[in-house]
């Protein structure tokens, strides 16, 4: 074999062994990292929970700052029914409910609202006591709200339906605490001549009774015949 040939065999068989050589250095570090043992993922950040913050404004009354607050419908409820105004069952949207406040106010001489108030609590607990009702305690000047008319109103109504010539305005005129007087003897109540729940209660009573009733039917001729 020539020895040029054998030159250039040695020379392509180191170029050869040279290139394998450099590539598997070049791949080693590569490899190690490939096999060897895997990265641990970051533990996640646990973040503390931040309790919402109470809505004090939608907080029931009965509990409000962590302390019970006086109910004061039940309050002035009890102070009428301890006081004798017979409030009746039912809410204060109601005329009887709201009747008996009236009539307290009318005997205290305070302006007829009607409506249940803290500082008609305060009248209640510290102002006027009484031991009866206050005969034509409600005088026709007196000062009454919108609310106040509303329950003179219904009860002038209800009595206009029985005969008596009342207008349904809404104030406690004289002829208005007339016709109560009569209606409150006829049927044994205590006569006042001024809107009550006691009243309220025995109108409504009245006109469930309305159609053939006999006690009905009396009390409008015994009206028709004084009026």
């Amino acid at each position: 074999m020539p020895a040029n040939m054998v030159k250039i065999g040695l020379l392509v068989f180191v170029v050869l062994a040279a290139t394998v050589t450099a590539n598997v250095m070049a791949l080693q570090p590569i490899g190690r990292r490939a096999i060897g043992p895997a990265t641990k993922a970051a533990a996640p950040v646990e973040t503390a929970t931040v309790p919402e913050k109470a809505d004090v404004s939608k907080a029931e009354p009965s509990v409000l700052n962590g302390e019970k607050t006086p109910d004061l419908e039940g309050a002035v409820r009890r102070e009428l029914g301890l006081r004798g105004y017979a409030p009746g069952e039912g809410d204060f949207s109601g005329l009887e409910a709201r009747a008996a406040i009236l009539a307290f106010e009318s005997d205290a001489g305070l302006p007829l609202t009607g409506r249940v108030r803290s500082e008609l609590l305060q009248q209640l607990l510290f102002g006027v006591a009484r031991n009866a009702p206050m005969v034509d305690a409600m005088p026709a000047s007196a000062e009454v709200s919108r609310d106040a008319r509303e329950v003179i109103a219904a009860a002038q109504r209800s009595l206009a339906l029985l005969g008596y010539k009342l207008e349904a305005n809404g104030l406690p005129s004289l002829e208005t605490q007339k016709a109560i007087r009569e209606f409150e003897a006829y049927y044994k109540l205590p006569v006042t001549g001024r809107v009550s729940g006691r009243l309220m209660a025995q109108l409504a009573q009245v006109s469930k009774l309305d159609h053939g009733s006999v006690a009905v039917d009396k009390l409008r001729a015994r009206v028709a015949s004084q009026h």
